[in-house]
């Protein structure tokens, strides 16, 4: 299943990286 591979993917880009994500999160909310 792709679609999990890629979720998995970006939960360990996200432990490597949290600051970006946070930023991409606070991101979507404003957008959406």
């Amino acid at each position: 299943m792709p679609g999990v591979a890629q979720l998995i993917e970006i939960l360990v880009v996200g432990l490597c990286i949290p600051d970006q994500v946070a930023q991409m999160i606070q991101i979507t909310k404003l957008v959406t």
